[in-house]
């Protein structure tokens, strides 16, 4: 199946791979998972910061178009780190198969 006829479904990936940042970085905190790339979590860390700012390419307050930048920048980041998130998932099913 070729993914550039396909990117709604590229889409649904990146949504279903977010759920797994929280569990990442909490990993890496702990000192448990130490392959997160610098600029991996930089790129995370920025893009939240955009998201969150009040500083935006379009502004907030034009109903219907606000939120695309926040939307861009996010799946941008999503996309940039989708190989370090693969990783991380493998990783962690080699935690569950050792005792």
């Amino acid at each position: 199946m070729n993914k550039k006829l396909f990117p709604v479904r590229q889409g649904f990936h990146f949504f279903r791979n977010f759920r797994f940042l929280a569990p990442m970085f909490r990993d890496a905190r702990m000192g448990k998972y130490k392959k997160i790339p610098w600029k991996s979590a930089f790129g995370i860390f920025a893009a939240v910061l955009y998201v969150i700012t009040p500083l935006d390419l379009i502004p907030e307050f034009i109903i219907g178009f606000g939120f695309i930048d926040d939307f861009a920048v996010s799946m941008l980041a999503m996309k940039a780190i989708d190989m370090d998130i693969e990783h991380y998932k493998m990783w962690q099913k080699e935690q569950e198969i050792v005792p």
